[in-house]
């Protein structure tokens, strides 16, 4: 006679396998197998009390979840959301407030004279933000014909929409901060002349390039001393508008064949900028200046059962933790 166990890891592969499209025989077989293992008369015509009776041998709302969850991480993993190429990622460990230096610079190192060896304590530099994660989900209702269905489309359209819900949702918060600059740094709002990142629009993308280039690159920061520093930003990504596109990626295509590999520039075409009258020079992934903090690195969002399963189906909940706050202006450019 079969164990639990077994019945449990059977029952964890024939749906990862299901619904990854690997596997087309009907859930009924797998019930029915199930049964039959554990010793128990399968009916030949009672799908329904063959079902109640392997609910009672197994956990079926455990495995489900497990599963859902399991293949929720490859539709996060496939979304194409522009946000994902240039904004940073952080771990928060709770829910409290957290002072965050996202761009740090460490002065350069004092030469120690070979008669007094003194280290001097230095401090990190970098504008400091404020992030707290926020908690973000609804409850949704799978009925059981969505379940046992043989057509497993349902099952997956379900999955991606979860996916592209929350990346809609955390592109929304990353450009709007681009578009509508708020005041988030001391009362200053990420782009303006006392930033130093903000550069007046031409028709002429080129030069246009090459101003906001010329600002990324001379970006500096004033250690405690007094001293100034330049923080060696990388420029990397050129965000643009649809109607941008063409021109960016002329110009950006010339200037990549004149410059060293880690020069290289990449355009990003964000519908989200559609009518903007502007773009936006954004540096490389380590220095980025928005940034998305979650929960002890949890990016992907969570599946969980609200409620035990029953014959009609389950309710469940989906939830991420998250928080999207700008954390430098040093790594970033408007043109308009």
């Amino acid at each position: 006679m079969t164990n639990v166990v077994s019945l449990q890891a059977t029952a964890h592969k024939f749906l990862a396998e299901k619904y990854k499209g690997l596997n087309d025989n009907s859930l009924n077989k797998l019930v029915n197998e199930g049964l039959k293992a554990s010793g128990i008369e399968v009916s030949p015509t009672n799908n329904y009390a063959n079902f109640k009776a392997y609910l009672n041998l197994v956990d079926f709302k455990t495995i489900f979840v497990d599963t859902l969850n399991n293949l929720l991480i490859d539709k996060w993993s496939a979304t194409s959301e522009t946000w994902r190429i240039w904004v940073n990622n952080y771990s928060l460990t709770d829910f409290k407030a957290t002072a965050v230096t996202a761009v740090g610079v460490i002065p350069q190192p004092d030469h120690l004279d070979e008669h007094n060896q003194e280290y001097l304590l230095k401090e990190l530099y970098g504008e400091s933000a404020s992030a707290k994660l926020g908690t973000y989900g609804n409850l949704i209702n799978i009925e059981r014909q969505t379940i046992f269905s043989d057509d497993i489309s349902a099952i997956n359209t379900f999955l991606a929409g979860i996916s592209a819900a929350y990346d809609r949702q955390i592109g929304d918060k990353v450009y709007g901060f681009l578009t509508e600059n708020p005041e988030v740094f001391n009362g200053t709002s990420i782009f303006g002349s006392e930033h130093k990142n903000e550069v007046t629009a031409t028709d002429d993308f080129s030069a246009d390039l090459g101003n906001a280039l010329a600002l990324m690159y001379g970006q500096t920061i004033e250690t405690f001393d007094r001293k100034v520093e330049n923080v060696r930003v990388q420029p990397k990504y050129v965000i643009v508008p649809p109607e941008k596109a063409l021109s960016a990626a002329k110009v950006v295509g010339e200037y990549n064949k004149a410059v060293t590999e880690q020069q290289l520039l990449v355009v990003i075409v964000e519908s989200r900028l559609t009518g903007f009258n502007g773009w936006f020079l954004a540096c490389d992934n380590p220095f980025a200046s928005i940034s998305l903090f979650t929960l002890r690195g949890e990016l992907v969002p969570k599946i969980l059962a609200n409620n035990t399963f029953t014959m009609d189906g389950i309710q469940i909940k989906h939830r991420l933790d998250y928080d999207v706050r700008p954390t430098d202006y040093r790594g970033l450019v408007r043109v308009s």
